[in-house]
């Protein structure tokens, strides 16, 4: 049976294995409220989204659209999603994300839109899944290993292999800094940022098949088939030495940050963030906020996409991919016009390429390079994460330096309304 509580605690959703039913009862009284149809053949797995007010519900049925969002308060149906097996919601309940055959995806959740999708191997298939906290991957298990995937890109930051068998649940601490999966019978953890195990907690006598940590990070609690729960201090693990590196090293870090290769950018990271001493007056040099486009010069780059000759074409779609998501705007107002056919095949491939998976280099340094900021979270990384947040509104580096400076307790820029 799985089952989920909601956001206030109140209300237990419990999925019938039997039937494609789900049942929400008191927590309090123990009574029925009431029982949801799904019109799936069984509900194998159930979750209340953070905020409490949806359900999501997969299990097998008619079709690929599997994973069915409820209204919790009435039943209702919201919309569908592909997948069949699991599915997971992220920690502000933006994103869902659902496990199909050789692909995993991931929805916006009040849209319906498809934000990425990830090609995985079968052997990777996910049984649990969770989001980190700052929305940046998404961890699965279900198999052997345990992957992490970078969202922006869809690629493998890292790989890691339990040594007893197969890893079935997954917890990432609120921070970010640790990552724990059963293995077995006992609890492995990983310091995220080096992929080194640093402990096993020991003491169950079945595998392992629920793990939480608490709201603060100081706690791990486990489940296993021997109906036991047990709480673990997570102030007996200590982080992996962090390795000091050379001006060389900070620059070459800084180039694979652009790289598409996520585990060479994931590493890049880590050298960034062990290092600020190095890496915050190498970022505040290079990292610049978004500037608005000239909106002139944009449309006279645009008006030369169906030009004469192929080498022009080619050079000035080269030049508009540089401006990245800058020139989104103006692109989706291009496209409106009715362009001719060259053109609006030339402007519609650098919209497409402005959403996930990315691909332009130079955004993905720079969203890396918040990542790192983010994670070196001292004073002087914060006040690089504000000039960038001053960016061109709705930008994606303006966005995430914004969504950055939140997690950290910064309240000096506010976040647009969702």
């Amino acid at each position: 049976m799985s089952f989920s509580l909601s956001a206030d605690g109140k209300t237990v959703a419990t999925a019938d294995m039997n039937r494609g039913e789900v049942v929400l009862i008191d927590r309090d009284m123990g009574n029925r409220i009431r029982r949801l149809e799904t019109g799936l053949e069984a509900a194998c797995q159930v979750a209340f989204s953070p905020a409490g007010r949806k359900l999501a519900v997969v299990g097998p049925g008619a079709g690929s659209r599997n994973v069915i969002l409820l209204d919790s308060d009435t039943g209702r149906e919201l919309r569908r999603f592909d997948g069949h097996r699991a599915m997971a919601f992220s920690y502000d309940g933006r994103w869902l994300a659902a496990d199909s055959t050789g692909k995993i995806d991931v929805w916006e959740v009040e849209t319906g839109k498809k934000r990425i999708t990830m090609d995985r191997p079968s052997e990777e298939y996910f049984r649990t899944a969770v989001f980190s906290p700052d929305g940046r991957m998404l961890l699965c298990s279900g198999s052997r290993l345990l992957t992490a995937r970078e969202l922006s890109t869809g690629g493998v930051r890292f790989r890691l292999q339990p040594v007893k068998g197969y890893c079935s649940t997954v917890a990432m601490s609120p921070d970010g800094r640790w990552l724990a999966a059963d293995d077995g019978e006992d609890m492995r953890i990983w310091d995220v940022s080096t992929r080194e195990s640093r402990r096993v907690f020991a003491g169950h006598n079945a595998q392992v098949t629920a793990l939480t940590f608490s709201p603060d990070g100081r706690r791990l609690a486990a489940g296993s088939y021997d109906t036991n729960i047990m709480i673990w201090d997570m102030a007996e693990v200590k982080p992996s030495p962090r390795k000091s590196a050379t001006s060389a090293e900070m620059s070459a870090a800084w180039e694979k940050l652009a790289a598409p290769d996520a585990a060479a950018a994931w590493a890049a990271i880590g050298v960034l963030a062990d290092n600020s001493s190095l890496s915050v007056p190498l970022l505040r040099e290079q990292l610049q906020p978004a500037k608005a486009v000239d909106r002139k010069l944009l449309g006279d780059l645009l008006s030369k996409l169906d030009a004469a000759a192929f080498a022009d074409r080619e050079q000035t779609e080269r030049a508009i991919s540089r401006l990245g998501d800058r020139a989104k705007e103006q692109l989706a107002a291009f496209l409106a016009n009715n362009p001719s056919a060259e053109a609006r095949k030339r402007a519609q491939k650098l919209l497409d390429g402005l959403g996930e998976p990315i691909t332009n280099g130079e955004l993905l340094r720079g969203l890396r390079a918040i990542e790192a900021l983010e994670r070196i979270a001292t004073d002087d990384a914060k006040v690089i994460l504000r000039k960038l947040a001053a960016g061109q509104t709705g930008c994606r580096l303006t966005v995430d330096s914004k969504a950055a400076l939140a997690r950290l307790g910064d309240s000096s820029v506010a976040l647009p309304p969702k």
